[in-house]
Order: C-alpha cells, then structure tokens, then sequence
C-alpha cells in the first residue's frame, strides 16, 4: 500500500519534477558562468552595509507583494478582471525584454567579442530570436482559450533570468533573507491573507481567473510563477556559495521538501509550497557551508 502510493505521487509529479530541475540546472550553469565573468567571491560577509542592502531589498519586496495582493484583491472585488490580463501580459514583455537584453550579451561565447563589429550584429540576433519566441508563446497563453501549456517555457525562462540576476547584483546574505522572509509571508498569505481571500471569490477553472495567468501548467500539477522563481533563487544563492560537487545535497533537499509539500496536499488544500522545500534546503546548505568550513 505504501509502495503503491509513493509510485503514484512520484509517477504523478515526475513532470514537474523533471521541469523544475531542468530550470535548476539552467541557473546553475548561468549562475556559474556569471560568477566566473565577475569574479564574484563564494563569501557570506555579513556588514553593516551588506544588512542594510538586504532590509532595502525585503522591504521593496515585501511592498511590492503586499500592494499587489491588494491591488489585485480590489480588481477582483471590482469585477475588473480584464485589466489585469493586460497588465500582467505587458510586464511579462517588459521584464523579458530587460533580463535578456542585459544578460544574453553577458552570457555568449567569449569568441564573439573578438569578431569585431559583428559581434554586435550576433548578440542583437540572439537577443531579438528570443523575445520573439517570448511573445509568440505568451500570446498564445494569454490570448488563445486552451493554450495554457504555451506559459512554461516563458514562465521558467523568466524565473532562471530572475533568479540568475541575484548573482549579479545582491550580497549572498540578501537571498537567503528573502528566501526565508518570503516562505513566512507564503504561509500567511495561503492561510490567512490576501491569497485566501482571493480563493474565495474566484474558481481555479474561471475564464478571467488571473491565477490561471500566473500558473505554470505542468499537466498534472500547477505551480504558482513565484514558487518556481524562489526555488530558483535558492539554487543560484546554492551555486555562489558552494560552488562544488556539494551543491547537489542542497538541490536534493529542495526536492524532498517538494515532494513532501505535493503529500501533503492529499490533506489539506491550498498549501504553501515555499517553506517545506526552501526550510529544508536553506538548513542542508548550512550544515554543508559549516562541514567545509
């Protein structure tokens, strides 16, 4: 019986699994990559500068995510649906078009710097190629009834450049912070806050469901857009700081909480699906960061 039920839960989720890891491995690589080009050192250096950066930062997020919850709450309460379908297809653009732009140069081939004027000519190539495939696949899932399968590989491209720009311009204190900030407002939020009160005015399968816009469809399971965002966050705060063989035990772990979270909503619905995974795998990062000293 219990053999049966774990094949089941595994064999159930195998996709999403599959994907999030893929979007892992691709963070991982650009993550690494970044910290070669700038030498960014696999340090936690706690200063009072490097505080302050990382309050500064939580506190912008927790704005940002306090005013859109509300914000949100009050169009659904409106009626206005519509208008958040436009808002949130439009930031998707911009975001997309800003990440890649200022990291796809970044991330090419050395050679191509020594072609001269070309150079030019192959990154705005390989920048254009993928904010095209960007909007052809967002407009599908937007626009289109029935192509919500088309939002993944946006979605999960956005989430890798997202979290790959933490190595770029935060302290390795700042993520951690946030990670373990953002998993407390998640079980607020699904329990007692905005996101509870949106679930009751609004059916998942709704036409004008904003969730469904911000659902990464994996066939058998959905994973809100921030979700997979902050595990990928977790992964490029793993690789700055264990930039080794052992970085797999942490990734192991988020895994684990994972599916221990997609168990436990045999139970109970809706669940958070940060702390579990981000808990377990922030504290399997310590004791790795301690035993190597």
């Amino acid at each position: 019986m219990g053999t049966s039920l774990k094949t089941s839960i595994l064999g159930k989720y195998a996709l999403p699994l599959l994907l999030l890891n893929l979007s892992y491995i691709f963070t991982a690589l650009i993550s690494l990559r970044l910290i070669a080009i700038l030498n960014i050192p696999p340090t936690i250096s706690v200063t009072e500068e490097t505080l302050a950066s990382s309050i500064t930062t939580l506190a912008v997020y927790i704005i940002a995510l306090g005013g859109g919850a509300v914000l949100l709450y009050f169009l659904i309460v409106k009626g206005a649906l519509g208008i958040i379908k436009y808002y949130v297809f439009a930031s998707f653009l911009v975001v997309i078009f800003l990440l890649t732009a200022l990291e796809i140069p970044i991330l090419l081939p050395y050679q191509i710097y020594s072609m001269g004027g070309f150079s030019s000519l192959i990154q705005y190539v390989a920048v254009a190629i993928i904010i095209v495939i960007m909007i052809t696949l967002l407009s599908l899932h937007f626009f289109k009834r029935n192509r919500t399968y088309y939002f993944a590989p946006p979605a999960i491209y956005l989430c890798i450049m997202l979290a790959s720009i933490f190595v770029l311009f935060f302290d390795a204190v700042t993520p951690i912070i946030l990670l373990l900030a953002i998993s407390a407002y998640d079980v607020f939020a699904v329990f007692v806050g905005p996101l509870k009160q949106v679930a009751k005015h609004l059916d998942r399968d709704e036409e004008n469901n904003p969730f469904a816009y911000l659902l990464i469809d994996f066939g058998y399971a959905g994973l809100g857009l921030g979700d997979v965002l902050f595990y990928n966050i977790f992964i490029a705060t793993v690789i700055r700081l264990v930039p080794n063989i052992f970085s797999i035990i942490p990734i192991l772990f988020l895994d684990t909480g994972f599916i221990v979270t997609i168990y436990l909503l045999k139970y109970r619905r809706p669940l958070p699906a940060l702390p579990i995974p981000i808990i377990m795998g922030l504290l399997s990062l310590l004791i790795i960061i301690i035993a190597l000293g």
